[in-house]
């Protein structure tokens, strides 16, 4: 039990402000309701700040063995319907780059160790190396993927090469898959050209930004391209404030045909900056999207709005292969964001750091973020980055360098105390090309891996937290998921009510080669209690939360989440 507790007094406090500014709602309108949830969820986020503080959330986790899949996952979803869709493409095996190529429907309640229960999908493309996030309306989109493998015979940009290898050629293709239907639907829409490793990212208005990946020579793509989804065609847009040019296969004019012809950019109309393949991104609750490095060490943001790119700085080493978590963030206007660098290596061949370094946009009054540095407790590359619902960050698997030095233990990072701890080691070894996706209940699901080149890691794993042996609140609503509006209130039934001191909001997670660039937590406040339900303040704007679905959790006085229960914010 914890010393600091919200008093009755406090919560009459906070009771009575809610009552005051409802009324005041009639005369004021909405701009006194997205007041009064902000002005509650700062006075509530202090209390919550105690009660992690106190938090010792590694001591009991462990490890369960998962079903064995049939193809390895390398790009994984979790869907509002419960289940996981997930795929390998062509799976990174050298024999099956001309196919076939394979995509799951897998009922994770349903599958157990000893069996699995999953449908296969049919997918026409290589969909290895696509970016994807999810709609609002909870559809997973998917662009790019692998046109030629790089020791594909007919990939001309071998010749520009003294090794066996070339380079990865993207594809330009645009793909849907319809939840309710669990199969891919019909489009004609495509990308300009090919994205290899492209990044995808669900904006405040829902529509979906794409950005760097290989074109069809291999080549950085440096378009920036937006999918409207209300009208399903994917446009240009370029940034008034530069000049930077691209020409489709630049360098490869003499090798390949028709490299160097198509040419973007220009004064006044520039195409992006140089990034890395999957670059790690997120969209601040700002509304604009921060490139935080990889390759490179340039922290770069994007406006959606006029598409104008802003040099900020410079992170403090580079991070190949490292991942980043947008950490939790607050449901109040006055909310930048904190983005947390983890691991990676100065270049590719070199061992992996045990460093990790914050990026904090609150601390600030400029738009240049404030750095600081921890260090992991190991040296560690191509981790997998999930967040659970108690407001920590865990990452998983990862090597400290090549295949043959994978870490086991994951380790989780306490956003309050800024600190890292390792949690109990899996069994199994997943080096790259694996994914972790956080579920309903609270367990993350660990599966893939490609610990050498060609071979598959089939055995999945659920990774417990320490949560699951404590007694957790539980939400009891009758309805399978709620639909909730900005700026409004979300109404929970719960037996444990009296006890209910915060909530977290989640997006359902699209994971892909080490990173979840959509991955996003959300601390909610509660406004009101009854006997036996609460009331929960909605995100405030699509800045916060944009459009889509979530998991809702509410959470005690010790910090304990219950298990999460499905919402879709509208736009």
């Amino acid at each position: 039990m914890f010393d600091e507790k919200i008093s009755r007094k406090d919560f009459l406090k906070v009771f009575g402000f809610v009552v005051t500014n409802i009324i005041l709602i009639r005369f004021g309108g909405i701009h006194f309701l997205t007041n009064l949830f902000s002005n509650t969820d700062k006075y509530l986020s202090n209390k919550r700040s105690q009660y992690l503080a106190s938090a010792t959330p590694v001591s009991q986790a462990r490890w369960e063995n998962g079903p064995v899949t049939n193809i390895i996952p390398i790009h994984a979803s979790m869907l509002f319907n419960g289940k996981i869709f997930y795929l390998a493409g062509s799976g990174y095996k050298n024999e099956r780059h001309n196919g076939p190529f394979d995509a799951r429907l897998i009922d994770i309640n349903l599958s157990s160790a000893d069996r699995i229960i999953e449908e296969s999908i049919p997918l026409d493309a290589d969909l290895l190396n696509a970016g994807i996030t999810q709609l609002d309306n909870g559809r997973i989109f998917l662009v790019g993927g692998t046109q030629l493998y790089d020791i594909d015979p007919n990939n001309c940009s071998k010749e520009n090469t003294s090794s066996s290898k070339g380079k990865w050629h993207g594809l330009n293709s645009v793909m849907i898959f319809d939840v309710d239907l669990g199969s891919f639907m019909s489009t004609t829409t495509t990308m300009s050209h090919g994205r290899s490793y492209p990044v995808c990212m669900t904006l405040n208005n829902g529509n979906v930004v794409i950005i760097n990946g290989l074109d069809e020579y291999g080549t950085v793509n440096r378009l920036v391209e937006v999918y409207d989804n209300n009208q399903g065609s994917v446009n240009h847009t370029f940034d008034p404030n530069s000049g930077y040019t691209y020409c489709v296969g630049n360098g490869l004019e003499n090798i390949c045909i028709n490299a160097g012809l198509s040419c973007y950019g220009g004064p006044r109309n520039g195409v992006s900056p140089y990034f890395d393949n999957y670059n790690m991104m997120h969209l601040l609750p700002t509304g604009k999207i921060v490139s935080v490095g990889g390759s490179e060490q340039n922290i770069r943001l994007w406006d959606p709005d006029s598409g104008s790119w802003t040099l900020l700085g410079r992170t403090a080493i580079r991070r190949i292969h490292g991942t980043s978590f947008l950490l939790p963030i607050e449901n109040n206007i006055s909310e930048k964001g904190k983005v947390l660098l983890v691991g990676g290596s100065p270049s590719a061949n070199q061992n992996g750091i045990n460093s990790s370094e914050i990026l904090d946009f609150n601390r600030t009054i400029s738009l240049n973020p404030i750095s600081r540095t921890q260090m992991l407790q190991s040296n560690r590359k191509r981790m997998t980055p999930v967040l659970l619902p108690d407001g920590n960050a865990v990452i998983f698997g990862g090597a400290a360098n090549s295949d043959d030095s994978p870490i086991l233990f994951p380790e989780l990072f306490d956003p309050i105390s800024e600190s890292w701890n390792i949690l109990p080691s899996s069994s199994i070894p997943r080096t790259k090309h694996h994914v972790g996706l956080l579920l309903p209940d609270g367990r993350v699901w660990v599966a893939g891996g490609i610990n050498r080149e060609n071979e598959w890691e089939l055995r999945s794993e659920f990774f417990i937290p320490s949560y699951f042996f404590e007694e957790r609140p539980i939400i009891s609503n009758s309805e399978s998921f709620i639909v909730i509006d900005y700026g409004g209130l979300i109404n929970i039934d719960t037996l444990n009510a009296n006890n209910i001191t915060h909530a977290s909001l989640l997006r359902l997670m699209n994971v892909s080669n080490y990173q979840d660039s959509n991955q996003r937590f959300i601390w909610l406040g509660i406004v009101e209690k009854d006997v036996n339900a609460v009331k929960i303040a909605a995100p405030i704007n699509s800045d916060i939360a944009p459009p889509g679905w979530y998991m809702l959790h509410i959470l005690n006085e010790d910090n304990i989440p219950s298990k999460g229960f499905m919402v879709r914010i509208q736009k």
